[in-house]
């Protein structure tokens, strides 16, 4: 099994995760903690997962805001001296946005329950151990990242096609111009 591949099964097994925002304008002192939401018949990890305590995840730059929350992208390790992979987080704050996220969240366990090919890794989704306001806490689904989304890739083609035109329309103009076709 590839080191990523030990990393990311570990990482499954673990009910504890620290996230730690380092981009912009935030450096966090101390990492947000978060519990995983377990759903079903999950079983906490037993004595052979004790020296794994906690996943961490350093975010370094948002990615863009989703219809289940902000997507964040970052670096998991559960040892800081051991390997890494790329992660997307989703940030979800509102009742509305956290029911959103734990729906995408059995959608994807259950494709990839059924072996679906080009889905993310889905590490787990937690819940912010800190009550925010006398209610529960910010949710957090981790898993790998993917790429861009489908909408935010045709975004990103549009915005080429518009350069290639204005692009395109500057260099015609410009032999025009050169060919002194215009007349004043």
């Amino acid at each position: 099994m590839k080191t990523s591949q030990v990393l990311l099964a570990n990482a499954t097994k673990q009910n504890h995760l620290c996230i730690r925002f380092f981009y912009d304008i935030y450096d966090s002192p101390h990492p947000a903690s978060f519990c995983r939401v377990l759903d079903g018949p999950n079983i906490a990890p037993g004595p052979e997962h004790e020296t794994i305590s906690s996943i961490h995840i350093t975010v370094h730059s948002e990615l863009q805001p989703g219809s289940t929350g902000i997507v964040h992208i970052g670096t998991m390790a559960l040892d800081p001296s051991g390997p890494t992979a790329k992660v997307a987080v989703k940030l979800a704050f509102s009742r509305d946005e956290k029911s959103r996220l734990k729906g995408e969240h059995q959608i994807y366990s259950h494709l990839h329950s059924r072996r679906v090919q080009g889905i993310p890794y889905v590490i787990g989704l937690f819940v912010d151990e800190d009550l925010l306001l006398g209610a529960e806490g910010p949710h957090a689904l981790v898993m790998t990242y993917a790429g861009v989304s489908l909408s935010h890739r045709n975004e990103l083609a549009l915005d080429s096609v518009k350069q290639v035109v204005s692009f395109t329309s500057l260099s015609i103009l410009m032999a025009i111009a050169g060919a002194r076709c215009l007349r004043r």
